[in-house]
Parts: structure tokens; sequence; C-alpha cells
């Protein structure tokens, strides 16, 4: 089965995550979407909840897992999965600059990973969590 993993804090998670979720999935068959801890972002959503409202939002599809991650590397939960198949969303030349950076330090750690990128639809490139819980 040609897996991928989705990671993020995604809280909360929105429509540019979901777009991502639905690209990536034409081309793999199965898609683990990783909630991950975030040092330098307040949740303002428990794990639990974020899980619930995305399985909610996939729950005709058997080919999405949503799982929680407080406290291991992305790098870690690819090697639990036996997953080196990394999706990432991009929605400006911000997130291409960090994007570069962060698969940098992954690839530090587990060089036999494979990054894909997803660019926003143009009606998400606002989106983002960190906006979308001040409003």
């Amino acid at each position: 089965m040609n897996k991928i993993i989705f990671p993020g804090s995604f809280d909360p998670f929105h429509e540019g995550h979901k777009f991502v979720v639905e690209t990536i999935l034409k081309k793999f068959d199965y898609v683990y979407i990783v909630i991950s801890w975030n040092e330098s972002k307040q949740r303002k959503e428990t794990f639990e909840s974020s899980k619930y409202k995305i399985e909610k939002i996939f729950k005709d599809n058997k080919n999405i897992e949503v799982l929680i991650n407080e406290n291991k590397l992305t790098t870690t939960i690819a090697k639990e999965l036996e997953c080196f198949n990394i999706v990432r969303g991009i929605r400006n030349w911000k997130d291409k600059i960090y994007e570069k950076k962060l698969k940098k330090i992954y690839l530090s750690y587990e060089p036999n990973l494979n990054f894909y990128y997803v660019k926003s639809n143009k009606k998400f490139k606002k989106n983002s969590s960190t906006s979308l819980k001040k409003s």
C-alpha cells in the first residue's frame, strides 16, 4: 500500500488542510493525518478534540487515519509506521522557505524520507490555523 504522512498542529484543521488531504489521495492510497504538538504555538483545542473533528470530516473515507503525536519527532513516527513519505502544504514563498529548512532537519534524522508538496488552492492561500484562531 502506498502511504503518506500529513503532520501538523491542525489547531484548527481547516479547508486548506482538507484540500491537501484530498489532493494527495489522488497519488497515495492511504493518509496518516498526524496531529502534533508545536512548541511555538499555543493550542486552543485538545488533541482529542482535534482528532474527533478531523475524523468527522473524513468519516466516509477508510483510507485516512488520524493519529495524535504529543511528544515524538515526525521522523520517529515515520519509522514506527514504516511510512517514509511526508506531505506538506505550501501557501506562499514564506512557506517554501520554512519547508526547505524543515526538510533539511527531517533528513538529518531520517535520510530515507520523501517529500511531497501540495500548492494551495487560491481560495485557501490566506487560511492558516493561527489566523483562524484569532477570528
